[in-house]
This record gives structure tokens, sequence and C-alpha cells, in this order.
């Protein structure tokens, strides 16, 4: 499952905050360190799924020209 996917433009997106890698509810007995390399991990399936991927910060998400400056380079316009 991936946060949003726009199959027009073959892209993924993922928006992550800080939280996702500290917070002890969201890293299920995890290190900061096994968070960051099981998000690397499913990141590298993506990719190689040959679909275009970006992600992006809470500042870019609550931001809409943030975040269309952000989404375009990917292809998604």
């Amino acid at each position: 499952m991936v946060d949003f996917w726009w199959p027009d433009f073959n892209v993924i997106g993922e928006f992550d905050d800080k939280h996702k890698y500290t917070d002890p509810r969201y890293m299920n007995g995890r290190t900061a360190q096994q968070v960051l390399y099981d998000e690397k991990l499913r990141e590298d399936d993506l990719r190689a799924a040959s679909h275009g991927f970006t992600r992006w910060p809470w500042a870019t998400a609550v931001s809409p020209a943030l975040l269309r400056a952000h989404l375009a380079p990917a292809g998604v316009h």
C-alpha cells in the first residue's frame, strides 16, 4: 500500500513525518535505524516495479504551492 498513486503519470507519492521514525506508536518495537532501513527496502521495491517515486515532508504537504512545485519534476501535473 502506498500513500498516493497517480496511475496516469505512473508515479507513487509518499508523505512522511519524523514521527514515523521516532514515535514508539509507529515503530512497532523497532529501533529508528531499523525503521529507516525497512523504509529504504520498501522504497527500493517500489522503484524496482518501474514506478516513478517521490517523497515529501509535512512542510511541503501543507503548502499547495510547495507540493505542486515538488510534484511537477516527478511528472505529476
